[in-house]
């Protein structure tokens, strides 16, 4: 997992699961048919993940 912190004082967002690799990706809903929802990284058949973030309001230590 890959987490970028860029804050020197306030608020900051951590990056707790990316989202799953994919070959395609629609924005919009004229650009392809649905797909249902966007799942995180560690995302299987039986057990559903989503990409999660975690925003705190002080300073990583």
């Amino acid at each position: 997992m890959l987490v970028f912190v860029f804050s020197v004082d306030g608020p900051f967002l951590q990056i707790l699961e990316q989202p799953k690799q994919r070959g395609f990706r629609f924005r919009y809903g004229c650009e392809g048919p649905s797909h249902g929802g966007l799942p995180g990284a560690s995302s299987e058949k039986n057990r559903k993940t989503y990409p999660t973030v975690k925003v705190s309001s002080s300073s990583p230590v």
